[in-house]
This record gives C-alpha cells, structure tokens and sequence, in this order.
C-alpha cells in the first residue's frame, strides 16, 4: 500500500490491514517453526549455555545475576542473555520445548516490530508486510531462531528494533524522555549481544531515508524525493554535524561494548591472532562472505550450523567477489538521487554485517547463517521497494506481484520448515553438516560426542578421528578422542596421547589438562595427575569440577601409598624367612642384645610356629634370666616333641635342669643328647665329663 492509499484510507482500514498482517506473521512463524517445541538440546553450545552452566542451572538469584553481569564465560558479556536463560530454567527446568518456544516468541515479536517499524517509518504498508514476511520466513534465520544457545540473537534484535521504533517516535517529536527511551532499549540490546554496535550507523541511514533528516545531495527535496514520507512532508536537511553530535552517547556504549567484547572474546580464546589467520585472508574471507551470504539468500539449500574455513581462497574468487560489491556499492550511489532506499539497504547489508564478516576473526567458522539475521532486512528492503519500481509498466502488476509473493512464501515456509527439522537433536543435526560437506570436521567431533554420550565409544573414536584426519590441529577432537579411548579397555596409552597432542595446539587447554590429570591418575601416575590438575585449576580457579578431581586424586594417591607401605611391609615379612629371623636372633645374642634377638626369634616363630632351632635359641636367651627358666625348658620340651632327636633341646634342657638343681633328668637328657650325636668327639666327650661329675655329685 503506497502513502497516498494510506491517506485515502481510513484509520479504521489501516488499522485493520496492520492487525491482518500482525496475524499473518504470527501464523507462517507458527507454521515455519513450531516443531521446534519437540527439538531437544543439541552439544553444539547449548551445554555451555545452559544443560552444563551450573550458574545457569541454579536458577535467579542474587548470586547468579552477579555472574551474569562479571563474567566473561562462552567468550562474551550479555548479562542479559544468561539471565534470560536463568529465567528459562526457573519456569522450565531442563524440558527443552520450553526453552525453544520462548526463541520463536521472540522471533514472532521480531517479526511484527520490523513490520511496524518500517511501517512507521514509510507508511508502506505492503511493501513493510513483505519485508517482514521475508524475515520471518527466511530458511537462513532458522539458526537464530532454532537454536537454544542463540538466544542472544533473537533478544538482541528485540531490543534492537524496539530502539529503532522508539527512535523513529523520537525524530517525530524529540524530547528527553522519547531520546532516554531510544539509549534504554540500545543498552539493553548490548546486554543482550554485541553486534547491536551498528545500530547507531543504521540510525544514520534511516536519517537519510525513509526519514529523510539527512540529504547529503546538499538541495531541498523534491516532491518525488518525499513520496514514502507517510506524511508527504517537504523535509529539508539537518546538518550533519548535529545528527552526528546526537548520536554521541551511542557511539560511545558501542565504543565501550567493543572493548568488553573484545577483552572477553580475548580472554576465553576466542579470538584468533593474525598469525593463525593473515589479515590479507581476512579480507578475502569478508570479501567472499559477502557474496556467499547474498547467494545463500536466493539459492537458501545445503545450510549448515558450521562452515568450515577452507584452505584457501581462490584468488579469482576474490578479486569477483570485488568487482561485484563494488559494482553494487556504485550502482546504489547513483541510484541514491531517485531511490534513497537502495543505498541505505544496501549500506545496512554491508555495515551490520562488519562485526561478523571475519576482520576481527572470532571462532573457526567461515561464514554463519546467524550472522544473517538482521543485515538481511537491508536487502529484502532493496527488494520490496525495488520490484515495484522496476516492474511499474507490468500490466497486471498487483495480481501477478501477489502471485509471486505467495509461491516464494510457500517455498521459502517449506524450506525453513524442512531446515528447522535438522535442529531435532544433534545426530539430525551433524549428520545433515556432513552430508552438506563431508570434510565438516566441527559437525564429525560433535556427532563423536553424541555417541560418547550415548555409550557407543568405538563409534565415537571413528568420528572423533575422522574430525582429526580433516583438521589435523582441532585440539577438541584430541581431547574427545582421549575421553574415548579412557572409556575402553586396554586404551588409556593412547588416551594419554591424545590429551598430550591436544595440549601442545593448545597448552592451556583447560579440559585436555583436567583429562589429562585423571587418565594419569587411573594410570597411577599420582605426581604428573596433580600436576596437570593444578594447571587446571589454575586456569579455572572457580571450576568445582577440577577442584573436586584434584581432592580424589590426591585421596586416592594417599590410600596407594598407604596400602603400599603394608603391602611392602607384608612383602618384606614374606621374603625374611623363619631362618633368616632365627639366625638374626643368634646374631643379636651373641652381642648381648637379648631383647631384640627374642623380636627376631618370635617372627621367625610366627612365619613357622615348628621351627625347632628357633625354640631352642629363645630357650637360651630366656635361661639368662632366672625368673625364665621354666619358659625356657617349656620351648626346649616343645622342640622335643616335634623332634625327639634334636640335639640341642636335649643338651639345653639338661643344662636347664642343672640349674634346677635336678641332676637325674639333667643326666638322662645329656644322655639323650649323646645318642643323638655319637659321631660328634666334642660333644660327646664334653658330655660324657658332665654326667661323670654329676654321678660324682651324688
């Protein structure tokens, strides 16, 4: 609807038509996108968002709102996206139907505010309603929108167009509150994601059209330069210079956004340096994203949640994807006189997408359908204002623009409905990445993970190799393939290898050193484990995890010394034989130390209760003290029993007798003790001389 049907129409018609396309909006979104509410969590972020942030899953409170504004955790600072999450799990829990609901409500209340913006803005009701139609419908959006872990996008751009709706109410009727307003909603879209840093620049160019407070032609608009103006007014130029110096405060949240961004981006790793990725790829990667997204936006097949960077880049692929931006940038200018939206379309393309488009290269990624969901809306303005204009001599223009219209919404609700079904789970997921691009090293690692997730370890092994046969330096890929490798028998060698060739891509590998840590320890290997799990710690002092790890494995390494230590005692006692206590025991009494010669003659009894020498020679030493004599001769008469013939009993216990004054037993032990060793001249001599003078005694 053009703004002079606008103004023939009555209030009543328009706002009939507006709550019309509100409702369709709400319906092709509903169509498009509510199989989202049977998707479940994927391992592709939404662990690090929400199934595994222990400060996400303790719900609202003090303490995790705290977190939320001062921690840099996933590489960013959106305070109000985690706290959008920690209200997910305190209505929810962990039901992820829920959670992917709230990302379409978003995306529906998106929908309807870029539909009332341009709407405002304009005064187009129709052409507003296309463009809105194209955004909700749009396969490349699925990511944003069926994605858990991209609530960040969705949110952001609430607030981002809520911003631009209160800033086309400011320009209508600048006050205080209505400008306070406009840096309310901008701040709260930084909370959310820091891409909303272009916004300012968009202002600028919804200055220069549609509402036409910027004319850099230096002249006053014509009446054909006005004819979107929803109030046909003859606008003259602002200065420049006074737009820009409104827009100052936003310049300066964006300023400060960046640094925050970049510190944490930085810090978390993320962030690659130029080393890794020459600035002159970079702008051959930004050059050729450029084109590569416009081509995903006609042509929206094989989308993928990752594109891996290729090995390089074609140099006849750069310098045309050049000479095509650059064709394209001059077109727009010297169309800009007559039709201002194509230069600000186009500008809103190139300029929303800076942040993302890879100078400043943050992840591995080449490209991300992600990245698309608000720079596209300068394009499907080019195109909604564009055809008309373009097709103005085609007879039965309305009936066969309404045709069209229909079959691409068809088609494009087909295809985001198709899309949004890869997004079930995550084997659904990864396994439409690798069919889309086999050598999709990101989408094989987390189809590994799913199956070492599900206990399928070997399988997991497969992909976690394959990932690393792609890309030889993705240090997760080692580290997954170590977890799987220490899930199998016979295999934690190799899983120590693995976690070592993640470690030297990336030393501080925070994960690859806990796993580490533990696989050392099942090896036994107490020292290097804590070692590892101190570096850890060290990386990540608030992480329980490692923490609790630490404590059980340095527990565990004082239970094995502990067991060792009697374990070696007990093996020490085992190779001291009987005879070896025995003959320490003689050795011991030989140099007057009694008392630890009957130690050693009580083990060597312990270890063989019928070693008879050993009964002999504790008979000995306790025949020294008086008070003993009758456990002595009891050990010499207990040596007997078990042998009758054994020499020395007979010999020592008839000693014993004469000290008890008992010459008779003494006399027939010595006796005993000659028959046994008649063939021994000293013996026998020195015992024949003791009966003579005991049988002299008498």
């Amino acid at each position: 609807m053009e703004p002079s049907e606008i103004r023939s129409s009555s209030e009543k018609d328009v706002l009939r038509d507006t709550i019309i396309v509100c409702l369709i909006l709400l319906i092709l979104n509903t169509v498009a996108y509510w199989q989202v509410s049977k998707n479940e969590f994927t391992n592709y972020d939404d662990d690090v968002y929400v199934t595994q942030n222990p400060n996400v899953l303790s719900g609202l409170s003090s303490k995790s709102i705290h977190w939320a504004f001062t921690s840099t955790h996933a590489s960013n600072w959106h305070p109000l996206t985690w706290i959008s999450h920690m209200i997910d799990i305190e209505m929810f829990g962990l039901n992820p139907g829920p959670h992917h609901v709230i990302n379409l409500l978003f995306h529906i209340a998106n929908s309807i505010l870029l539909f009332l913006v341009f709407k405002i803005m304009t005064g187009a009701l129709r052409r507003s309603a296309f463009v809105a139609i194209l955004f909700a419908i749009h396969p490349l959006h699925v990511e944003s929108v069926a994605w858990i872990a991209e609530r960040k996008d969705v949110l952001c751009a609430f607030f981002w167009l809520a911003a631009m709706y209160a800033y086309v109410r400011y320009t209508r009727k600048p006050n205080t509150p209505r400008y306070i307003l406009v840096l309310v909603f901008f701040t709260l879209g930084l909370f959310s994601k820091p891409m909303i840093v272009t916004l300012p620049f968009v202002f600028l160019l919804m200055d220069y059209w549609p509402l036409k407070r910027l004319n850099i032609e230096g002249k006053r608009l014509s009446s054909t330069e006005v004819e979107d103006d929803a109030e046909g007014r003859d606008v003259t130029e602002n200065r420049l210079n006074r737009l820009l110096i409104e827009k100052i405060p936003f310049f300066m949240l964006t300023a400060a956004s960046c640094v925050i961004t970049f510190v944490a981006q930085k810090k978390g790793g993320a962030v690659l340096t130029l080393s890794a990725i020459p600035m002159t790829e970079r702008i051959g990667n930004a050059l050729l994203s450029y084109v590569g997204y416009l081509l995903k936006m006609v042509f929206p097949n094989d989308l993928s949640c990752f594109y891996p960077r290729p090995v390089v880049f074609p140099a006849w692929k750069v310098i045309g994807a050049t000479l095509f931006l650059v064709l394209i940038t001059v077109l727009s200018i010297k169309l800009a006189k007559k039709q201002r939206y194509i230069i600000t379309g186009w500008l809103w393309y190139l300029g929303t997408l800076v942040p993302v488009i890879g100078l400043v290269q943050v992840g591995e990624q080449v490209m991300s359908d992600r990245y698309m969901y608000l720079p596209l809306v300068g394009i499907f303005v080019i195109i909604s204002w564009g055809i008309p204009v373009i097709f103005k001599n085609l007879k039965n223009r309305k009936t066969v623009f309404g045709l069209a219209a229909i079959i691409l919404v068809l088609i494009f609700t087909a295809m985001t409905w198709k899309q949004t079904s890869y997004w079930k789970d995550n084997i659904s997921l990864f396994q439409h990445a690798i069919r889309v691009d086999p050598e999709n090293y990101l989408a094989q690692n987390n189809l590994g993970l799913t199956m070492y997730e599900r206990g399928r370890y070997a399988e997991a092994e497969q992909y976690f190799k394959n990932a690393i046969s792609v890309s030889p330096k993705y240090f997760r890929a080692y580290n997954n393939l170590g977890l799987a490798f220490m899930n199998q028998e016979g295999k934690l060698v190799d899983a120590v290898k693995s976690f070592s060739n993640a470690l030297k891509i990336k030393p501080d590998y925070i994960d690859a050193h806990c796993n580490m840590g533990l696989a050392l320890a099942r090896a036994g290997q107490f020292d290097d484990a804590i070692k590892h799990l101190l570096i850890a710690l060290q990386l990540d002092s608030n992480n329980a995890f490692i923490r609790q790890s630490l404590q059980k494995v340095r527990m565990a390494k004082e239970k094995v010394a502990t067991l060792s230590k009697k374990d070696e005692k007990q093996q020490h006692l085992k190779k001291i034989t009987a005879a070896d206590h025995n003959n320490i025991g003689v050795d011991l009494a030989r140099k007057g130390k009694y008392k630890e010669a009957l130690t050693h003659f009580n083990k060597a009894l312990t270890l063989e209760p019928d070693n008879v020498n050993a009964m002999c020679n504790k008979g000995l030493v306790l025949m020294n003290n008086e008070n003993q004599l009758d456990e002595a001769m009891n050990y010499y008469k207990k040596a007997l029993k078990i042998n009758p013939e054994y020499f020395e009993a007979h010999f020592n216990l008839g000693l014993a007798f004469i000290r008890r004054g008992d010459r008779d037993n003494a006399i027939s032990h010595f006796s005993k003790a000659l028959l046994v060793a008649p063939n021994n001249e000293s013996a026998r001599n020195s015992i024949k001389k003791m009966i003579a003078q005991l049988k002299a005694g008498k």
